[in-house]
């Protein structure tokens, strides 16, 4: 009877046991594949940017502007500024961002930053939430390529771009050329344009950076041509764009100070379109969709900033030796 009774017991008990571990068993493979989807649906919604830092961006400011949390964005920054100097970064830099949408807020997964041709740096979210940095040193592969066309009724930096230009690159040329060439009289469908950039990619392909700019070529509608050359003199903080003798493009004034506009008004004496009297019209007056950036003509102190009679919003810069510009 004991006997019979403790072996009934351990059948029993082994049936449980067995029981017990198919359970466990079938939860584990359960919460596995649960574990499994939510990573793939993670992955799935990563979110991946290439940005380039704008003209008196911060980089804290280039993941603001692209929808990342504030505090996971200073907090990454606080970790890369462990491995570098932060104000090194200059306008044009890239920087890849990953990210992925949390409920309501835009998580911050982490960035590369290419700090040269042969090294990067990596910020990447860390399971507890906090950041970390690390410099690589990477096996970079640097391309030039060429993009050649004439330019459309889209405009030159449109026509850039429709060749496969990214757009860093493409807005490159406008610049180049805003102190030698009046893109309002001498740029325009029918004019022609070259340009030639760096593409640059890690070991596996993916690229890194892009869009740096080291030849362009304008052909006016008067058929002048003008050559400039992207370089970065020994000691300089950046690079500059030259002409072939070696003289540099920026010139002390722009000549149209902003792109993509119409001339509206030229300077001379003009009919007014009030009053209706003719008056000296000291100025060039351009026409463009609103939030087209306007530039200053070249570098100086603001004089003024405000309201001006019948000009409205108006904005003086002093350039010195007598020189100022009204905008």
């Amino acid at each position: 009877m004991v006997e019979v009774f403790f072996f009934r017991n351990l059948i029993i008990a082994a049936s449980l046991v067995t029981s017990f571990a198919g359970t466990m068993a079938h939860a584990q493979i359960a919460r596995a594949n649960s574990e499994n989807q939510a990573f793939t649906g993670a992955q799935n919604a990563v979110e991946r940017r290439v940005v380039s830092i704008a003209a008196g961006e911060t980089i804290l400011a280039a993941l603001l502007r692209i929808g990342s949390d504030r505090v996971d964005a200073q907090n990454a920054l606080n970790a890369l500024a462990r491995t570098i100097d932060i104000r090194d970064i200059k306008r044009g830099d890239q920087i890849t961002v990953f990210m992925r949408q949390d409920n309501a807020t835009k998580r911050l997964l982490g960035f590369n930053l290419a700090s040269g041709a042969d090294r990067s740096i990596t910020v990447t979210r860390t399971i507890d939430g906090s950041y970390r940095s690390r410099e690589l040193a990477t096996n970079m592969q640097r391309r030039t390529l060429r993009v050649a066309g004439v330019i459309s009724d889209a405009g030159l930096v449109a026509s850039v771009q429709e060749l496969g230009a990214p757009e860093r690159a493409a807005e490159s040329i406008a610049d180049a050329f805003a102190y030698d060439v009046d893109f309002e009289r001498e740029i325009g469908p029918g004019a022609s344009f070259e340009l030639m950039y760096d593409r640059v990619s890690d070991a596996r392909g993916a690229v890194v950076r892009e869009g740096e700019p080291i030849f362009a070529r304008i052909t006016t509608l008067s058929g002048r041509s003008i050559q400039l050359y992207r370089f970065q003199p020994p000691g300089a903080n950046q690079a500059e764009w030259y002409n072939a003798q070696g003289q540099p493009a920026r010139k002390f004034l722009m000549r149209t100070p902003i792109n993509g506009a119409r001339l509206t008004s030229n300077f001379g004496t003009r009919r007014h379109p009030i009053s209706g009297y003719s008056r000296m019209h000291a100025g060039i007056d351009f026409g463009a969709p609103i939030g087209t950036p306007i530039y200053a003509a070249g570098d100086g102190v603001v004089g003024r900033a405000g309201i001006m009679g019948g000009y409205g919003n108006v904005v003086d810069i002093e350039h010195g030796g007598g020189w100022s510009t009204r905008y």
